[in-house]
């Protein structure tokens, strides 16, 4: 009887403590066909048209893995996503998504710590328009049952009569001295263009159609998200808003603010300031061809706003209607309107294309001699360049750095000073390919977000900044 009840408890443990019985691909297959959606088809039918990627990762920390699986071919542009657990040799549910683009649909995962890290792009759209979008998904399970937080990171929508970007830039941190807290942090870009007619009279009450490309920038909020995992689900603890949205607009105002603030900048350095401000509207009537403020009394606008906003969005631009209303500006840089100013001297040109509403004007000692170098960088869709110029003792163009946005601070080039060393880094492309909007391979890292550069002042160029 003892021996018996001695080989009953050994049988016991050694079928507890075996490992679990790996599922074959045909097997979890016909789990699928037999418990979730498969358009009536027989499952010879169903094996034969469905592609399956599968993964087993231990998902809840308890020695065992749970079974990921994507599955496609079944219909067109759409994916479907599982994550199984094994328990006593059954497959039972944890997660399941359905992803789905009308154009097009690429679906991957990555292993992240404590969980799973779920991207997918989608090729979307109807008449007239055509949309991408990428998002992701972070999923965390528990024993029985998974939990995600989900967010787009990239989106781009094109129309009859207007394109535009939007970005989204996403760090999530788990601080272990605050306990098991995720932290979401979220901002974005747009950037597009809108076509738009408008309706203008002349002095003698004859009407007139200016069509206009408009651009525009948005900076949408940012926001941080407090996240708890409490074994089972993501509790949200808190939502703040760490900066409203922005839209940059191509008004007046701006420009005419823009184009004084950056032609006082330049004439107090190299000048000390001694300009007349009473003389910056005829400056600009002269630049763009105009006789007097009267000779454009279009929609109650003054020449300086007319002659800025046209050259900044479409950069050329003819405008005839009735007598004395005449608009005239060429396909130059706005660049051109400070340097053929009549009350300052020409000591270099350089010509780049400029969006007044993004222009900065730094300074930085490049050569370590003392003698800061003038830099101008300007921000066009997605990417800021940055101009380097030595202004003593001649005017030269030194060098240039290119950067994508890929930070809050609508900056695509940050730079800071490490003893003697002035280091850049400089953002990297979201696509490592162009027109790449239906494959994530075509992404890039997103971990690895920046490069970093330093100036070599005997080779006189930017090199990638010694590995740590």
């Amino acid at each position: 009887m003892k021996n018996c009840f001695f080989f009953a408890l050994a049988a016991t443990l050694l079928v507890s403590c075996a490992p679990p019985r790996s599922i074959t691909d045909e097997e979890l297959l016909r789990f699928l066909w037999q418990n979730y959606p498969s358009d009536r088809l027989s499952f010879e039918q169903f094996r034969q048209y469905s592609r399956l990627k599968r993964a087993e990762l231990d998902l809840t920390g308890d020695g065992q893995p749970e079974i990921l699986a994507i599955l496609t071919g079944l219909r067109p542009n759409t994916a479907d996503v599982f994550i199984l657990s094994l328990r006593e040799n059954a497959l039972s549910e944890m997660f399941y998504a359905r992803k789905f683009g009308r154009y097009a649909l690429d679906v991957e995962f990555h292993e992240k710590q404590d969980g799973v890290l779920l991207r997918w792009i989608a090729r979307n759209g109807g008449s007239n328009i055509r949309t991408t979008d990428l998002n992701e998904e972070y999923i965390r399970c528990a024993a029985d049952a998974c939990d995600s937080l989900s967010y787009e990171r990239y989106s781009w929508a094109l129309s009859f009569a207007s394109e535009s970007e939007s970005v989204t830039s996403v760090t999530i941190t788990q601080p272990s001295s605050e306990g098991d807290i995720l932290t979401l942090k979220q901002y974005s870009y747009q950037v597009g263009t809108t076509l738009s007619r408008e309706i203008c009279y002349d002095s003698a009450g004859v009407q007139f159609g200016i069509s206009r490309i408009r651009p525009f920038t948005t900076l949408g909020p940012e926001t941080h998200a407090l996240y708890r995992w409490n074994d089972q689900s993501f509790e949200l603890l808190s939502r703040r808003d760490a900066r409203p949205e922005l839209t940059i607009s191509a008004s007046a105002a701006r420009h005419d603010s823009m184009f004084k603030r950056l032609l006082y900048a330049l004439h107090d350095r190299w000048h000390q300031g001694n300009i007349d401000p009473n003389q910056i509207e005829q400056d600009f009537l002269r630049f763009f061809g105009l006789e007097s403020p009267s000779a454009v009394p279009c929609g109650g606008e003054t020449p300086l706003s007319l002659a800025s906003g046209y050259a900044r969005e479409i950069g050329v631009e003819v405008v005839v209607g009735g007598q004395g209303c005449r608009l005239q500006a060429w396909r130059q840089p706005d660049w051109r309107a400070i340097q053929m100013l009549d009350e300052i001297e020409i000591i270099g040109r350089f010509d780049f294309p400029c969006n007044p509403d993004t222009v900065r004007l730094d300074w930085n000692d490049l050569n370590g001699d003392g003698v800061p170098e003038a830099s101008i960088s300007s921000t066009q869709q997605f990417r800021e360049t940055m101009h380097f110029f030595q202004i003593s003792p001649a005017f030269t163009h030194l060098s240039e750095l290119t950067g994508f946005l890929r930070e809050p601070n609508f900056r695509g080039i940050e730079w800071e000073q490490r003893g003697e060393r002035l280091l850049f880094y400089v953002g990297r492309p979201f696509w490592n390919q162009e027109d790449c909007h239906t494959s994530l391979s075509c992404y890039s890292s997103l971990e690895h977000a920046f490069d970093c550069y330093e100036w070599q002042p005997q080779e006189s160029r930017f090199v990638p900044c010694p590995t740590p």
